[in-house]
Order: structure tokens, then sequence, then C-alpha cells
């Protein structure tokens, strides 16, 4: 199919009818300046008015994206890709491999096991597609037991994430009585002797003030056969509930480190279990680094950056754990150290190289032993805390997932002995990437800094200005964008266009200070930056503002939505998902607070000057043209509100100057977008590029 720009006229646009919406101006005083909201009643999305209002926004969507011509090709194709085999994640045991896999004829992976050195095929464990088929629970997580004979698993519903623990018996695939329920994001730790195990779970409604339930995080113990409601706390925060604390557990199950996670930085402390009750000390208290804890057989490591934004590796020994006695083992270098893992007796190390991954293998005192020759350009999965990787002190192979802009997540095995890596398994997909090109190019920002972008497009494109492009961006939490593979972009691509992703401040592809960079009171950088790579595309002759789109969710949500209000006549059309708006309000709803060491406290007044300089909700002006607008969001959001959405998309579509659609969809069975079908994923996706194309392509 052969694809031409559309030059879509004002006069050519037919004016939207959107559903009444009711404007009830409320206002307050922040730090002296008054604020102002027509909208405040629509952040009750459960009120019945809001839902209704919800259900006609909802109807106005489908009426006009159900008929974009080309919906029912671009579905097709996101099909054929989507509904593919493929394992997601590989977990040893001494008696097995736990396999999560995704099959191409079902909504949900399926967990399945295999036993070790026997001839006997893997077998079916966790199947959701049977317990829900509509494809709304998810299987969360997972943590087999030392010997494999038990397995602790989370599922949660309608992409809530609010999972419930399971205990299943793995030789008979019965499970066992108890059920630990808020066991959200639950990091699993099992004793030596398999009898028992530490976890996280959230306080329930009722143990804690109203709204404080998504907070408090702590860690409980459990012995399997027990009731969990006895289950002892051994680690709580109550003074930094929003804090999320993660346990380490020694091999000799002796002691346990802790880190409390907040975004921005880590504690530690360290539990010794050999008393009763189980004596808590800090190691690292109001820290201003990441630090991530591994316990070898010896000697902790840390991977730290309290000495470079760069990362290193540290190790100490248990009886001195004081930083300043902390020996370095992975020097920081001018590759950022992502992440590490223990393996038998030696050290993994997972790199970024100018935003792509490169592993390696270490002796336990940092000496090189190989580098992995994985391919140059794409991503390797997190090696720890509950990743991608698979491995341990009592391993030789190590099992990790690889992808790239036209390869999709492919599992290799690496056994250290033989330093061999093969393919565990390999995705059968019919891409034929060899007509494609991924350019890298560095761009200047508008104060002067470099900024990477890669640029994804046909091998033969023409730098005429006329090619549509989606440019994508995240730039928060330190988060590196790196290569990912997206169905989405790839027919986007096979089509004849361009997809850009930039690698902008606020992520970690240059380090911690790259992230600094771009957060708290420079946040404005991130939006800069990405402004600046839709100028770089529009130089370069890559697009135009005619047809230049760009796209972005959650932190990235809030990306696209300020550079929308700020530059408006860069850019046709934009896909907001699940964002953030309200900047001024977004630590009042749900886990925002969380977030306050990233973005700063509007409760406090220097704060409230930066962002209030950028909140997008509040710099929409009624006499300006925007360019169309496709909002998504979901009521089981537990992250992102869905009200910052729907507010913002009320107030755009009451500017009478704007010829250009302002679209709302609220999925109602769906969150933040984890834990999603096939089916879903494939919806989201056919919407997306449906209104792109309407946009910005006649075929």
């Amino acid at each position: 199919m052969v694809i031409k720009v559309s030059k879509l006229k004002k006069d050519s646009q037919i004016r939207l009818r959107y559903p009444r919406t009711e404007k009830k101006t409320m206002t307050e005083y922040k730090h002296g300046v008054q604020i102002q909201d027509s909208y405040q009643w629509l952040e009750e999305t459960s009120d019945v008015t809001v839902a209704s209002w919800i259900e006609a926004q909802n109807r106005l969507t489908d009426e006009v994206l159900n008929n974009v011509k080309k919906r029912d090709s671009i579905k097709k194709r996101l099909a054929q890709l989507q509904y593919r085999e493929e394992v997601l994640k590989v977990k040893e045991s001494r008696n097995g491999l736990f396999i999560l896999k995704k099959l191409a004829s079902e909504e949900q992976p399926i967990l399945y096991f295999q036993p070790r050195d026997t001839l006997e095929s893997e077998r079916v464990l966790v199947n959701v597609n049977q317990i829900d088929p509509a494809g709304t629970t998810s299987l969360d997580y997972y943590y087999p037991s030392h010997d494999g004979k038990t397995l602790a698993y989370g599922m949660s519903e309608g992409g809530s994430e609010w999972a419930t623990l399971y205990l299943l018996d793995v030789s008979t695939g019965d499970h066992l009585k108890e059920k630990i329920k808020r066991a959200k994001w639950s990091l699993i730790q099992w004793t030596r002797d398999d009898s028992a195990f530490y976890y996280t779970r959230f306080p329930k409604p009722g143990e804690v003030p109203p709204g404080e339930e998504v907070f408090g995080s702590h860690i409980r113990y459990h012995e399997l056969g027990t009731n969990p409601e006895n289950d002892p706390i051994i680690f709580e925060n109550p003074d930094n509930s929003q804090e999320y604390p993660f346990p380490v557990l020694s091999p000799d199950d002796s002691f346990m480190i802790v880190r409390s996670y907040r975004f921005t930085a880590s504690d530690l402390y360290i539990i010794d279990l050999t008393t009763s009750p189980p004596q808590k000390n800090p190691i690292v208290i109001e820290s201003q680094w990441l630090l991530t804890p591994f316990i070898g057989k010896t000697r902790i490591f840390i991977l730290s950056n309290h000495e470079s934004p760069n990362f290193g590796l540290y190790s100490a020994v248990k009886d001195n754990l004081e930083m300043k006695s902390w020996e370095t083992i992975l020097r920081p270098q001018t590759d950022i150290l992502q992440d590490v893992q223990m393996v038998s007796d030696k050290i993994m190390a997972l790199w970024l190289h100018d935003v792509k991954s490169r592993v390696t293998l270490h002796e336990l005192d940092g000496t090189l032993v190989s580098d992995i020759p994985i391919p140059k350009i794409g991503t390797v999965d997190p090696l720890s805390m509950g990743g991608g990787m698979s491995g341990g002190l009592n391993y030789i192979d190590v099992y990790f997932n690889y992808m790239s802009f036209f390869q999709a997540p492919t599992t290799y095995k690496y056994t250290i002995s033989s330093n061999t890596l093969t393919k565990f398994f390999n995705p059968d997909l019919d891409l034929d990437s060899s007509p494609y090109k991924v350019t890298e190019v560095w761009y200047p920002s508008k104060d002067g800094t470099k900024v990477h972008m890669f640029v994804i497009h046909p091998q033969k494109l023409s730098k005429t200005g006329k090619n549509p492009t989606i440019l994508h961006g995240y730039g928060g939490f330190n988060i590196s964008n790196t290569p990912f593979f997206s169905p989405n972009f790839i027919h986007w691509i096979e089509q004849g266009g361009v997809f850009a992703l930039a690698n902008i401040r606020g992520g970690g592809e240059h380090g911690d200070d790259w992230h600094k960079e771009g957060n708290l009171d420079k946040k404005q950088n991130v939006f800069d930056d990405f402004i600046a790579a839709a100028e770089s595309l529009i130089r370069e002759g890559y697009c135009s503002t005619e047809t230049l789109a760009i796209c972005g969710g959650s932190n990235g949500g809030l990306l696209v939505g300020a550079v929308t209000v700020q530059r408006p006549e860069l850019f046709v059309a934009v896909y907001c998902a699940v964002p953030l708006l309200d900047m001024l309000h977004y630590h009042h709803f749900s886990i925002g607070k969380t977030w306050i060491p990233e973005y700063g406290d509007p409760d406090k007044p220097e704060d409230f000057q930066w962002l209030s300089a950028y909140s997008p909700y509040h710099h929409v002006k009624l006499d300006v043209e925007y360019p169309a607008i496709l909002f998504k969001t979901a009521v089981n959001d537990s992250r992102v509100d869905p009200s910052h959405a729907v507010k913002m998309a009320a107030l755009m579509q009451s500017n009478t100057n704007t010829t250009n659609p302002i679209l709302l969809r609220v999925e109602s069975a769906a969150g933040h977008g984890i834990g999603r079908s096939i089916t879903k994923i494939i919806e989201e996706g056919t919407e997306m590029l449906s209104f792109f194309y309407w946009r910005l392509i006649l075929s």
C-alpha cells in the first residue's frame, strides 16, 4: 500500500458536536495565586453523572475513529504481529525451569514448568485464560521456591495491579489454602529450606486512614500452611510510608538487606533475623543516591551512584557496612552501569552504551571475564530485582530477553562454564527488516545540550518534508528510552512512515545527571529537548508541521501535553495516554505523593512556582488553535488518576476557536497498561494509528 500525505484544511474539517459539559467553577488560592477549575467535578469518575458523560465521550470517539478507512487493515496487521509465541521470562529452580510464555492463540501469558534433566515435556501451572476468558485477569509476578516444589504468584483484575498472592503445589497443581491480598508489586524471598518466605504487601482499607491504603508497603514473613492474617511484620517505615521496601535475603537466612526506594533515591537497612523480634539497623538513611543491594556467598554488593552519576558496583562485609568502607568492584565508566546479577561465583553486568545495551561477565573482584556477544542496537531486560534475567548463586545458566526495533523479544541462554550464548526461544514472526533503516542522530536542544535520537525509516526515504512521522518520548524517573519492539510503529514504518525516539533529559540514558537535568525545577529542559527533536526532524527534511504527530504515555503523557500547549503550531496530531496534566493537584490522587521527589510538592511555594509554570491543564488558552488530540485513560488506573485526561479533554473541547478534534477514550476494565490482553493491546494500537492515519495520511 502506498501512502500520501493528506493536507487537511480547516474548511474541509468536520466540527464535532461534543457531549454537553457543565461548567462548575471552583476557586482556590495557593501561595497567594488564584486557581480556577471549571471541571473539578469530573474528578469523581465513579459518579453516575460523570460516568454518563464518559460514556458519551467514548461513543463520540467510536463514531469518529471506527469510520477511518484503513482501520480494518491496521487491525489485521497488528494482529499478525501481536499474536505470536514468545517467552517473556524464565526462572530457575533446582528441579526445573518456570517459563512464562505467550502463545499465538491466547490473550494472556501462561506459566509452564519444565522439569530438569528429564524427557518430560513442559506442563501448564497457571493459565489465567481459563480463569478469565475475557482476558482482564493478569499474572503479575511469580517466584518459585528454591527446590521448585512450591510456587508463589500474584494475580490482579482489570488492570488494577492490586494482586492477590497465591501458593501452588507444583507436583499436583493444587493450591494451598492461604491467599494473601494487597500483595501489589510484591517481591518474594524464599527461605533456604523453602518452608517460608518474606514478601511485601500494602495495608488493607480500615487498617489506616482513608486514602493511605495505597501507601505503607511493608515486609512480612509467612510460613506455609499458616494463616496470613497472623504474618508478623519484619520491616515497616511509617515515617516514610510513601517509600517501597524490597527485601534481599542472605543465603543462610540470618539477615536481610532492605532497600527502601523512593524513585530518586533509596535507603538501606540490615535486619538481623536471628533475634526475636528481628533487629533493624540503618546502613544508609536519608540518602541522596540510588542504592541497590545484592548478597553474595561472603560479601554484600551495592550498585550505587554515590561516586558517579553513571553508577558503580561496590562491596562490603556484613559486619562493616559503613559507606566509607565500601570497596570498588566495577569502577564507574563512560557507559552507564544499569544493573548486575550474582550468578554462580561471577557477576553479570548490564551497561548502557549510547542508549544501547551491553553485557559483561566479571569475577567477584571485578576482573573482566568476557563481553557477552549480543546484537549491537537493542535492549536487554533488567537483570535483577524480579526483572527479565534468570540466574542465581546456585546456577550456571542465565536467561535473558533481548529486543530491538525490528526483533521481537528473543530469549537467550548464556552458559557461564563454556562462555556460550544460544537462543533459548526465537519468536516466529513474519517480518522483513531489510527495507528499513535505523539512523542515530544528535541534535542541539534550546540550551545547546546535545540530545540523542533514533530515527527509523524506509531505506529509500526521500527527505522532502512530507513523510508522515511519529515522535515518541518519555523523559522522567531515570527511565531509559532504549530500542524496543512495537508492532504499532512497525506497521507505521511498513506503510512508508517515520518513527523517531528521542532520548531526552529526565531519563537515565546518560546517567543520573541526565535524569536530574530534567526533574524538579529543571523539568522544562525535558519539554525543550522534545520540541528541539521535532524541530530537528523538520529541519532535516523528515517531515513538516503538517506531517508530524507525537505520542507519549504516563510521564510521557505529561510530556506531550506540555509541549502541545507550549508549541501547538508544531504538531498536527497528539496521542496523550494515561497522562499527568494537572500538576498543581497531582499529589492528591492515588499514589501521586510518591512522585514528589521527581516533580516537586505543589504545597511548597518554591515548588509551586516551577510546577505552575508548565502544568498543562493550567496553560490551555481558549483563543489558540490546538492540534488534533486523542486522550486515552482508564478508570482502574492505580497509578495516574483518570481525572487528568478527563478534565483536560473537557477544557480543550470548550475551546470554540479550535476546529481540530479533541477526543477522549476512557477504558472501563483497564488500568495503567499493565496486564492488558492481546485483544486490548491491538484495539489500543488500532485506535492510535487510525487517529494518526485520519489526521496525517490518505491511501
